[in-house]
């Protein structure tokens, strides 16, 4: 044990890891007696502002006059994410930690409040308290704290505080032989991927395709191969097979050498809607109906176009050139289905095939999925939200601050996978029955330093999270791995 390794270690054990990241945070600085227009759980803390728009419309507007926008939803669907991936900031009226735009956020690493409760009143948004904003309205989103204030407010970050963040990510790296699992980021562009990679991260653990089909044109295409006309679903899939060809093939050219896992289609269809389709996609509850394999054993034209695509990207390149190649399938339970996906999708040698487990079931089921998987990978969200039986989209703003104000739930159940009983009966479970297929962990807790503390006791191969949490993943293994080169010495254990 070298005098340095030691130093970083001691470091690493010497700081709270959550404490450390919320004083490094940029945060709005408020004039005494001021009070937030709304409050909601903040996402990736930092602070912007700027005008308040509703619609990609006057996104649009804003964007081609140079003036930076805050974008306001009752909650984002994928045909938003075009208008949410140029924002300042983003506020939403519903949706928690773990929705879809929480999701985004970090990965896009944009200021965002979730779950404010606002209504549309005409075109502005009245909020609970009674605060009033219009489109137009200069608006500060401040993560950090969880508020959205009226006008432009000074913001401010703690450079002591940054300096701190930046030693313990320089000594968690010089720990990075030591056992501990390896650290992938979610990532969907060629752009996103080297960003990632330039934070740390040692590979993509999964990349969405649905994010890949979202500009105007190919979201036209995807619409008319899901509701096709006579003779438009072959026309369309042929098109959207060569576009994502050709962006398969700059992912993994940014991911060269590393690991890369490409995810198929996961979210439901309605996601994908415009007016026409409505009638035609909508679910009763469609995070449970048909939406990932399911939809591909329903719909197998789509996931043999989507990896038709990314196979051909991976031959197309230099054997230097190409990445350690996973296809992904969301949304397994049964063995049948990944075995039928399997034989349909011809899988080539020298790629792997994983499946996600998102449901208890699929838990339940890890020993046989494990015999037909390359590796598995835990989508924490879906998980926790099925054992708890509560939407990650539709709890956040009423039921869980009235469980917090009434001490029903220690903290956001939501955001605290360590404190579900189930969940982490169900991840013990996967550690015990995975044999030897690696399996991992993808969802927004791995990214929150206290939940990554009880996920690292399990003991995953990987886990992967957004780039917005990969400073506090890399910062809160370095501790799990400094504990372990110190333990000898008698130093204690993170968190002790």
């Amino acid at each position: 044990m070298t005098v340095a390794r030691t130093e970083a270690a001691r470091l690493l054990i010497g700081h709270e890891t959550t404490e450390v990241l919320a004083a490094a945070a940029g945060r709005a600085l408020t004039p005494p007696g001021m009070a937030p227009a709304a409050s909601g759980a903040g996402v990736h803390a930092d602070c912007a502002g700027g005008v308040l728009c509703v619609n990609p419309a006057e996104a649009m507007s804003a964007a081609a006059s140079g003036i930076p926008y805050v974008y306001a939803r009752l909650s984002t669907v994928a045909a938003d994410l075009e208008t949410m991936a140029a924002a300042a900031a983003v506020v939403t009226a519903v949706g928690g930690v773990t929705s879809h735009a929480a999701v985004l956020a970090r990965s896009w690493r944009i200021p965002t409040v979730v779950g404010t409760g606002f209504r549309f009143s005409g075109s502005a948004l009245l909020f609970p308290a009674g605060a009033r904003l219009r489109p137009g309205d200069w608006v500060t989103v401040c993560a950090t704290s969880g508020s959205v204030w009226p006008g432009q407010l000074e913001q401010y970050r703690d450079p002591s505080a940054v300096r701190v963040l930046s030693a313990l990510t320089e000594a968690a790296s010089q720990l990075t032989d030591l056992p501990g699992p390896d650290l992938y980021a979610n990532a969907d562009t060629a752009e996103e991927i080297r960003t990632c990679l330039g934070l740390g991260a040692q590979g993509i653990g999964v990349a969405r395709t649905e994010h890949m089909f979202l500009a105007e044109a190919e979201l036209g295409l995807l619409r008319a191969a899901l509701w096709p006309g006579p003779g438009s679903a072959d026309q369309a899939l042929t098109t959207l097979q060569e576009r994502l060809r050709v962006r398969c093939r700059d992912l993994e050219a940014a991911c060269a050498g590393r690991k890369l896992v490409i995810r198929l289609l996961d979210p439901p269809t309605h996601e994908f809607s415009d007016d026409r389709h409505n009638v035609e996609s909508v679910e009763t509850n469609p995070m449970m109906g048909v939406r990932g394999s399911r939809l591909g054993l329903l719909r197998p034209d789509i996931y043999r176009m989507q990896t038709a695509a990314i196979v051909a990207a991976h031959q197309s390149l230099p054997e230097h050139r190409r990445a350690q190649l996973g296809i992904l399938l969301p949304f397994v339970t049964y063995r049948a289905e990944l075995r039928q996906l399997r034989r349909e999708l011809a899988i080539p040698a020298g790629v792997q095939l994983g499946v996600m487990v998102e449901t208890p079931e699929a838990a339940h089921r890890t020993g046989e999925l494990a015999e037909d998987a390359d590796f598995l990978s835990v989508g924490t969200n879906d998980l926790l939200q099925f054992c708890l039986a509560m939407s990650r989209d539709d709890v956040a703003a009423e039921l869980i601050p009235a469980y917090l104000a009434a001490a029903v739930v220690p903290g956001d159940p939501m955001v605290r996978i360590e404190e579900s009983a189930s969940a982490m009966e169900l991840l013990r479970l996967v550690r015990d029955r995975s044999g030897s297929t690696p399996w991992g962990i993808c969802g927004e807790h791995a990214g929150d330093p206290i939940a990554l503390r009880s996920l690292l006791a399990l003991g995953p191969d990987y886990i992967s999270v957004s780039a917005g949490g990969l400073a506090g993943a890399a910062i809160e293994i370095g501790r799990h791995r400094a504990a372990l080169l110190l333990e000898p010495a008698g130093v204690g254990t993170p968190g002790a």
